[in-house]
């Protein structure tokens, strides 16, 4: 049977199962009535207008964790106003030691573990499937951010970090909106006012509505999370269990037209220079509201230069290494462009393509006298939001201007290389929902290169359906990548099992073609595989003995080539997570793989394959109670493959009050006698065809500090220091023969590697009014891969003194940014 007929009977055996499903109820939603009230109200954390006086309670919270459906042991009570201009909502926090109320002060959008929070989700079109969040902290510290397609990731497979996700749950931790809030600490606990303006959230045009909403409280003296309406940790999703806020009346979305222009200067030196160089920016985001559904984003003259520095990594692997995205336009309000995981946002200004060919195209007499390592963005714009029958649409345009190297010979002449011609980036996305858990999407990303029409198009779609209950599920991605040149490839990734409950199950099928390739605007690393996976998983959610809550799976692997039907692995994976009773987390996970493995990347040539070993690895971790002053956590983990594997991590913190706090991290590794791709045998004695492996020894140690001190909820400095040492130390060298087995090389082949990464991020931030920032930022960087000829490496503290003479890269940059709304300018009723 071919993979094409197997993945045919899969899904149709999937829609039967499904089909099969009992429905399930769910259990009845609370309701609030929202009152209109035409009085003034002042947001100051006091309650004391008439109008809260007729407000409709909503109480009678039960617990989220450590237990599921008990009363909470603190009594809350949330009101609900609203006029044509905004939402308030009033919470009284009832707590019998008001005056022990953590209050720790922290970032803006950061969750510290020393302070109480209450929290509003708010679902304006009712479709269970997509939230905003509202979040205080007893110190009024403000945290927002946006929920959609609730999919669980317990089932993916340890591997599965490469690219198309079916987790499209998405949570939008950078989308900030402007609201205002007020805490007071009473005799009788803590009291939140909040004011969510209707230009922070999307609703429909009809006359009365019906909002999904639910209150949460989190009180860190008995480590509680409780709920208004219940939500059930055994049941998959959040969204789906909100209550009802009824007889929303007659409010009309108001014109959304916020403008953030912003000013910049930089003072920047490098290590060759003798003095600093001097820029200045200024430029503009847009944001405005096309009618009550569909906004436009637009930044015009972007400015990146205050993103936080990587963490840069040495990678030995066939893989190249993912960032997180920092810059905030490609963080922020981008979930509905996320779907199905083809899009990764770093491409987008990324390194030129050719940044590493310039030295290659020297000629004599010639240097390099500039040879930016980013890509500039002229423009970029977004278009999103989600119709009354819940479609979600949304467009992405990007353009990247011509890179060029300059190069400068003795005489003075200078000539310039492209390294990265102009391209136009678009996603096209249509996201339909269905009932209270379902939905299915699609997604088209295209890269066009102006100078010789080159087009990367990938269109792909990500669906779920569940029963009524979302107990039981068929959840999953698709996708199909072609080429400039025409070359086409398939990928799919299929879920079906039972997704909630103490108990479930799941069936993973996994396809990637031989051909498969989305790298234009996306990150994935594989390909020609046909994967096979099968998960159990037990919960328990109520207290046990020593354990708060436990949880353990248990996966199956099967993995062949999708072309031809080779075997190359089988894994038994093992993970078990626990918390005790002391607020102490633990976990626990194993793997084996008994055949070893056919590593088809590993050698960098199709079709060849380095034969591993059977391995095994296991690995620990332990977390201590983090509401303590003094926290810690540490991992420690051991692999056996061709030769042991010792990792371990450690990384303790320190609460010195309210506003100052210190965390230090430190991790080790160690791999004896690793085997990896090590070069070709250009010109040597063997076939120059030859691929050749090493024997390594491969080693490390990172450490970062971080602190922040917080003057009050508006005002923040921190401080980030890291420095990344690894070594490669190999003592032989192998050539790969076509079966996967080595033979002996006799030559020497390279030099050892030393590899050291150093940066420092000094930032102070200033929410001086509603939206607006004055952000002060010093980087240092230091970045260096150097090849070892000698037999010993230096210790680490020789190591660390030397790295502060290598080459570095400083920069001091001041950025304000100031928020302008149209409907606070202007508008008056």
């Amino acid at each position: 049977m071919n993979n094409r007929k197997f993945i045919l009977i899969i899904i149709l055996l999937s829609s039967f199962l499904f089909s099969s499903i009992d429905m399930f109820s769910n259990p009845e939603k609370k309701q609030l009535r929202a009152i209109k009230t035409t009085e003034n109200i002042k947001i100051n954390g006091i309650l004391d207008e008439k109008a809260w006086e007729e407000a409709m309670i909503a109480g009678d919270f039960m617990t989220y964790s450590p237990t599921i459906g008990q009363i909470s042991k603190k009594r809350s009570e949330v009101k609900i106003l609203y006029n044509n201009k905004a939402l308030y909502i009033g919470a009284i926090l009832y707590d019998n030691s008001s005056q022990d109320i953590p209050k720790g002060l922290c970032a803006r959008d950061e969750i510290t573990m020393n302070a109480d929070y209450f929290h509003v989700s708010l679902n304006p079109h009712s479709d269970s499937q997509n939230m905003f969040e509202f979040i205080i902290s007893s110190s009024n510290v403000q945290v927002d951010r946006k929920r959609i397609n609730e999919v669980s990731d317990d089932f993916q497979s340890d591997d599965n970090s490469h690219g198309p996700s079916t987790t499209d749950s998405e949570f939008d931790i950078y989308w900030d909106a402007v609201w205002e809030s007020e805490v007071k600490i009473t005799p009788y606990g803590w009291v939140v006012e909040m004011k969510i303006p209707y230009s922070a959230i999307r609703f429909s045009s009809e006359e009365e509505m019906t909002w999904g909403i639910n209150f949460w409280r989190v009180d860190r003296e008995n480590e509680e999370t409780s709920t208004w309406n219940l939500v059930d940790r055994s049941v998959q999703g959040v969204t789906n269990q909100q209550g009802e806020l009824t007889e929303i009346k007659n409010i009309k979305a108001p014109l959304r037209l916020e403008l953030r222009p912003y000013l910049s200067t930089y003072a920047e030196k490098y290590s060759e220079n003798s003095s600093f160089d001097y820029s200045y920016n200024g430029g503009l985001d847009l944001k405005y509201g096309i009618n009550e559904s569909f906004t436009l984003d637009m930044m015009l003259i972007p400015d990146f230069g205050q993103t936080t520095s990587d963490n840069l990594v040495l990678n030995l692997t066939a893989h190249e290494t993912k960032y997180d995205e920092k810059r905030q336009f490609f963080t922020e309000g981008t979930e509905l462009f996320n779907k199905a995981g083809l899009f990764y946002s770093r491409r987008i200004g990324d390194q030129p393509g050719d940044y590493d060919k310039v030295k290659n195209m020297l000629q004599d007499g010639e240097t390099i006298i500039d040879n930016p390592v980013e890509t500039s963005v002229i423009n970029a714009t977004k278009i999103s939001g989600r119709t009354n029958n819940n479609l979600g649409l949304g467009f992405f345009n990007a353009i990247t201007q011509n890179t060029y190297a300059t190069i400068e010979d003795s005489l003075g002449n200078r000539r310039t290389i492209l390294t990265e011609p102009l391209a136009n980036y678009n996603i096209l996305v249509v996201d339909q929902t269905f009932g209270r858990n379902s939905y299915l999407n699609i997604i088209n990303t295209n890269k066009y290169i102006w100078e010789n029409g080159a087009i990367s198009n990938v269109t792909g779609a990500a669906f779920k359906f569940t029963n009524e209950s979302n107990a039981y599920g068929v959840y999953g991605t698709a996708a199909l990548s072609m080429l400039p040149d025409k070359t086409t490839g398939e990928y799919m990734n299929l879920y079906m099992g039972k997704i909630s409950g103490k108990f479930q199950y799941n069936y993973n099928l996994e396809l990637i073609s031989d051909k498969y390739d989305p790298n234009d605007m996306g990150y994935f690393t594989l390909q020609n595989e046909l994967n096979h996976n099968i998960t159990f998983k037990k919960q328990s959610f109520q207290p046990k003995g020593m354990f708060l809550t436990t949880s353990s799976s248990i996966q199956l692997s099967y993995k062949t080539l999708y072309k031809p039907n080779t075997f190359t692995e089988s894994r038994i994976s093992f993970k078990s997570f626990g918390i005790l009773k002391n607020n102490y987390t633990l976990s626990a996970d194993l793997y084996w793989k008994p055949l070893g493995q056919k590593d088809f990347y590993e050698p960098r040539v199709d079709g060849m394959y380095y034969k591993r070993p059977a391995s095994y690895s296991a690995g620990f971790f332990v977390m201590s109670d983090y509401r303590k002053a003094f926290t810690w956590n540490t991992r420690f983990s051991y692999k056996k493959e061709q030769g042991p594997e010792y990792y371990i991590g450690i990384t303790p913190g320190l609460r010195i009050n309210d506003k100052l706090t210190f965390n230090y991290s430190a991790d080790g590794w160690k791999t004896i006698n690793d085997i990896g791709y090590a070069g070709s045998d250009h010109g040597g004695a063997m076939n120059p065809d030859s691929i050749l492996f090493g024997e390594r020894t491969v080693s490390g140690i990172s450490q970062s500090l971080t602190s922040a001190y917080s003057f009050n909820n508006k005002s923040i400095i921190s401080l980030k220091v890291r420095h990344y040492w690894s070594t490669v130390d190999y003592n032989k060298y192998f050539i790969l023969n076509q079966d996967g087995t080595m033979s002996d090389y006799p030559e020497y082949f390279g030099p050892d590697l030393n590899f050291n990464a150093f940066n420092v991020d000094l930032i102070y931030n200033w929410n001086f009014a509603p939206g607006s920032f004055l952000t002060l930022m010093w980087k240092n960087n230091i970045f260096n891969m150097a090849p070892i000829f000698t037999d010993e490496f230096e210790s680490f503290s020789e190591n660390f003194v030397n790295v502060f003479n290598l080459p570095q890269t400083n920069s001091f940059s001041i950025k304000i940014t100031y928020y302008l709304d149209y409907v606070s300018m202007f508008r008056k009723n």
